[in-house]
């Protein structure tokens, strides 16, 4: 088994036979036969170092092969594409596969053996469509219609009219549907998906603040205390006014009015300040939403200003307000406004998602990521394809063995599925939303 003391010496000898460039049947099998562990950690492990091994390998190979024969280019082409299949890696394969179908469609104007025919294009936009690549399930699907359209044509007076406009049918259907996943998943419709949810979030946020405006209840109240104990502080200056003017003759009645009254005015007076200082400082959203009296010290205040109460609610909502304050108090005072930055955009990702929040946003960022990678993959082999229709031919004539070799490695090409199968069936765990470019 590979998994057992013979897998290094089954690598090294993988290894040389593609630094050899043998590029056959034997390097497959023993590819292969790597690929069979006892543990899913060691087949996780082997398959990535051979990712790498077989990607670094086959760029400085396709550069060696620049003046080579069309036949053994695709050759070897085809071969790396069994390769990549072998060991799961989707991408690289149907980079390969769409560089070599490319090649193949450009050098058959020349060479009739080489052409494409539509099931091959149908064939591979499935497999492309299959894998999230809807772009390039498009370019396919048109290909394949093309392709069709063409052979439709030649054999217009021995063709079935019924099965050409059904198999028609079904490309269009399948461009169709590679159209709208990829219109789906477009930048400019994540764009106007994101608008959208933004303004349902504010039209959310002002109208929970324009209700709390409305119940503050206790605010009304202390203006209406502080209301009343002004007036009563107006009464008791003009009652003072009045007493100092009475007759001396009524010292004695002075006196006994007097001081009840100014115990009353101190009394008024320095409760209206306290009212006055407390209605200065307004608390912060925090207080205000546990109904507690804010502190001078208190933790939450130059966070959560009394103007924005939406802020705190939905970071005690997801988090808690108890656990807020102990995660401060162990944050030092520089890093806990970014702390708190933190803490809020997490929360707002935990209510559009309350199961992946910030995690399932990142991984979609990284799907789309790895398209656009695929993408510029497509367009760097399509600049291959050209620079090699540029290239001068050699003047040596094919030979033989050549156009055979091709031909038996085609009959190997259909066979591609079920090296997919192979890959997905094995325990290995293949993440879509990780996925590298062959070409970075």
């Amino acid at each position: 088994m590979a998994g057992d003391t013979g897998a290094p010496h089954q690598i090294f000898l993988f290894r040389s036979q593609i630094t050899a460039r043998r590029f056959n049947d034997e390097s497959l099998r023993i590819l292969e036969s790597l690929l069979v562990f006892k543990d899913v950690k060691s087949q996780i492990e082997t398959r990535s170092d051979l990712k790498q091994f077989l990607r670094f390998e086959s760029l400085s190979i396709f550069h060696e092969i620049k003046y080579k024969t069309v036949y053994q280019k695709l050759f070897i082409l085809q071969f790396f594409v069994r390769a990549f299949a072998l060991i799961g890696d989707t991408e690289s394969c149907l980079a390969l596969k769409y560089e070599a179908l490319l090649f193949r469609d450009v050098k058959s104007s020349s060479d009739q053996s080489l052409h494409v025919s539509h099931l091959e294009w149908l064939n591979f936009a499935h497999h492309s469509l299959d894998q999230g690549f809807y772009s390039i399930a498009t370019q396919a699907s048109e290909k394949a219609l093309a392709c069709f359209q063409k052979k439709d044509v030649a054999d217009a007076k021995t063709g079935d009219f019924f099965e050409n406009a059904r198999v028609i049918e079904d490309i269009k259907r399948l461009k169709d549907r590679a159209m709208r996943s990829a219109a789906s998943g477009s930048v400019q419709a994540q764009a106007a998906e994101y608008l959208k949810r933004k303004v349902v979030e504010k039209s959310r946020t002002c109208s929970s603040f324009r209700t709390e405006t409305k119940s503050a209840a206790s605010t009304l109240f202390r203006n209406g205390i502080k209301k009343r104990h002004a007036r009563e502080l107006r009464k008791h200056q003009k009652a003072d006014t009045t007493v100092l003017d009475l007759s001396k003759g009524q010292a004695g009645r002075i006196v006994s009015f007097f001081v009840p009254i100014c115990v009353k005015r101190e009394f008024s007076l320095s409760y209206f300040k306290t009212e006055i200082n407390m209605a200065g400082s307004s608390p912060c959203a925090s207080c205000k939403l546990l109904r507690r009296r804010c502190a001078k010290d208190c933790i939450f205040a130059p966070y959560f200003p009394s103007d924005d109460p939406h802020k705190f609610a939905i970071v005690h909502k997801i988090f808690g307000a108890s656990n807020v304050s102990k995660m401060l108090q162990e944050i030092p005072l520089h890093q806990r406004a970014d702390a708190v930055g933190s803490l809020v955009y997490e929360a707002n990702a935990r209510v559009r998602d309350p199961v992946y929040g910030c995690v399932g946003a990142i991984s979609y960022l990284q799907n789309q990521v790895s398209q656009l990678q695929m993408q510029l993959a497509v367009a760097q082999t399509e600049i291959l394809c050209i620079q090699m229709q540029q290239e001068p031919n050699l003047p040596a004539q094919l030979d033989q063995d050549d156009k055979s070799l091709l031909l038996a490695s085609c009959n190997n090409f259909n066979s591609i599925p079920q090296y997919f199968n192979f890959a997905s069936s094995s325990n290995v765990i293949q993440d879509p939303l990780k996925r590298e470019s062959l070409w970075t």
